[in-house]
């Protein structure tokens, strides 16, 4: 494993943002982020002891910019140690600096790295996807890239959770798992801080969508609220993303931000199952965009996306629809609801890594998503 002798003692520095308690992290690379394929960030006790990656409190992977959400820190004295690589798992840069958290505090956290010696995989080590995970037979020369990628949960990024870092590298302003083991509450995996609350009718660790075995969310006559957030008023604007697997039962609503109002109808946005033909439909005020009905029983992917003028709907990534959109968004009081009635009947189905962005994703950005699920 990668040791730094003498730990960079650098400064990291805590700025205002939004959500207290809540943290992004600014990683400074030597050269910038051309040269770099992966850079991971880890929360450890100290930077006395950079092996304390192993078993990090936190962890993030940076995104092109160098930065990511890094979530809620309690109170305390740390060490932000961060790893650059480049391709094939190629250690070139390293750095940790110690932070202090205080209660009630919030904001960036900035490490700057330098250049180390390059380091390779160790023998008995491959690389996948800029990771070095443990192989048979071993493989020739080199030493340790570094620390696993541990993901908040234990899981290695590199070789079992693509699809986290993939939709974490889009910068979700919220991501609900939907993995939790215990009601009520379901917690915002962007480290943005908008947890959830799931309510009667929901049963938790059902099998999941994702190859790497994450588990998800039985609704039957249940939902989950994440309160009134994210209405995407005017013309802002977004994406909403999720993986749905329907019962034979199962025109409702999927996911919604909606109120229904006397003489103006239904205000805000919603993607429902369609009571008259089964299809996907997604309202944007009085805009809407169709999709196809999604096969009972089996997992799909379903993303909407909207620039400001157009509504896409995209389908195991396949786009499958897409309409103008010239209607401005009025913002509610209702609760954002995955899988919540309204003026609908409750949804029957499975859902699983629901995810929202304040931009819209391209085509080849839900493509990787998708492609992502099937990787172990």
């Amino acid at each position: 494993m990668l040791r730094l002798r003498r730990p960079l003692v650098l400064l990291a520095c805590i700025l205002a943002c939004e959500d207290a308690g809540q943290y992004r992290v600014v990683a400074h690379v030597p050269g910038g982020m051309d040269r770099a394929v992966r850079v991971d960030v880890f929360v450890i006790a100290s930077c006395e002891d950079a092996g304390g990656a192993d078993s990090p409190i936190a962890h993030a992977v940076a995104d092109a910019t160098g930065a990511s959400a890094l979530g809620a820190l309690r109170p305390g004295r740390y060490g932000l140690y961060a790893v650059a690589r480049e391709a094939g798992c190629v250690t070139y840069a390293a750095g940790c600096a110690p932070i202090e958290v205080e209660a009630g505090t919030r904001g960036t956290l900035e490490v700057f790295l330098q250049v180390v010696p390059a380091r390779g995989c160790d023998d008995g080590e491959g690389c996948v996807s800029e990771v070095c995970v443990p192989i048979d037979g071993g493989i020739d020369g080199g030493v340790d890239a570094g620390p696993p990628a541990v993901i908040d949960g234990g899981v290695d990024a590199g070789s079992e959770d693509r699809y986290l870092d993939e939709v974490l590298a889009d910068r979700p302003v919220g991501y609900w798992r939907l993995d939790e083991v215990e009601l009520p509450d379901a917690v915002d995996a962007s480290g943005n801080g908008n947890d959830g609350l799931y309510q009667d009718g929901v049963t938790l660790g059902v099998l999941g969508a994702l190859a790497s075995g994450n588990t998800a969310a039985r609704f039957d006559l249940g939902n989950m609220s994440i309160g009134d957030r994210f209405d995407f008023e005017g013309s802002s604007p977004f994406s909403v993303e999720l993986w749905i697997e329907p019962g034979q039962d199962y025109d409702g609503v999927v996911l919604a931000k909606t109120d229904w109002v006397e003489g103006k109808g239904y205000l805000g946005w919603l993607l429902v199952i369609h009571l008259a033909d089964g299809n996907l439909v997604f309202y944007r005020e009085d805009d809407l965009v169709r999709g196809p009905r999604l096969p009972p029983g089996e997992f799909s992917h379903v993303v909407v996306t909207f620039d400001g003028e157009l509504l896409v709907m995209y389908v195991d990534g396949e786009e499958l629809g897409r309409s103008t959109s010239g209607d401005s968004v009025t913002p509610t009081e209702a609760p954002l609801l995955v899988a919540g009635p309204s003026e609908w009947k409750y949804l029957a189905a499975t859902i699983d890594e629901v995810a929202l962005y304040d931009e819209a994703l391209t085509e080849a950005r839900v493509l990787a998503h998708f492609e992502a699920a099937a990787a172990r």
